[in-house]
């Protein structure tokens, strides 16, 4: 006979414990995007046999440019706070002034008339017109005048002499020269109703 083993019993199952929930906020798991991909156009190879050549590019022009005839910009004026300073003016050069050399005449009238007019004249020119008077009479007086200037050179003197009455004396011409620095002294004298011009020594 065969002998058959013992059936096998069912085993009841094992219960586990309940695991304690962890304290803390709930950890979520990562949601797949929801939104669906783009496609990523890849670039086209173009056909080396069939591309066309890019046309070529102008070149720039190597000329100068032409000068602008636009006025430059007039420069900003900037005023100043102190007063302007005005340039003190260059002084003039003294002009030289040669003195030229001279020399001088006195004149004197001897007379012995009472009233009347006495003129010189040196180089036909006037240098003297002077009025006289004798209160004594009878007796020559000699009334004296200023004297005149002369340029050193030779000079022509002549005297005229009008008297109260009208009556005219004339003197010959008396040539005088004159140096430089020189005092000369010349007398006219009325003697017998004759006008003459000597020198006094």
């Amino acid at each position: 006979p065969v002998e058959s083993s013992p059936a096998a019993l069912p085993m009841a199952p094992i219960a586990s414990a309940p695991t304690p929930a962890l304290q803390g906020p709930a950890i979520r798991e990562p949601q797949p995007s929801q939104q669906p991909a783009t496609a990523v156009a890849k670039p086209l190879l173009a056909d080396p046999a069939t591309a066309k050549p890019a046309p070529p590019t102008k070149r720039e022009s190597k000329l100068p440019a032409a000068p602008s005839t636009a006025p430059a910009p007039a420069p900003p004026v900037v005023e100043s706070s102190q007063p302007p300073v005005v340039a003190a003016p260059n002084p003039k050069p003294e002009s030289v002034v040669h003195a030229t050399p001279t020399g001088s005449l006195s004149l004197s009238l001897r007379h012995r008339i009472q009233t009347g007019t006495l003129t010189v004249e040196i180089d036909n020119r006037k240098v003297l017109e002077e009025n006289f008077e004798k209160r004594t009479p009878g007796i020559r007086r000699i009334s004296k005048f200023d004297p005149v200037t002369l340029s050193v050179g030779q000079h022509r003197v002549t005297a005229h002499v009008v008297g109260g009455r009208g009556k005219e004396y004339h003197s010959e011409p008396f040539d005088l020269k004159v140096e430089s620095g020189q005092e000369l002294a010349l007398r006219i004298s009325i003697d017998d109703g004759i006008l003459e011009i000597a020198p006094i020594d």
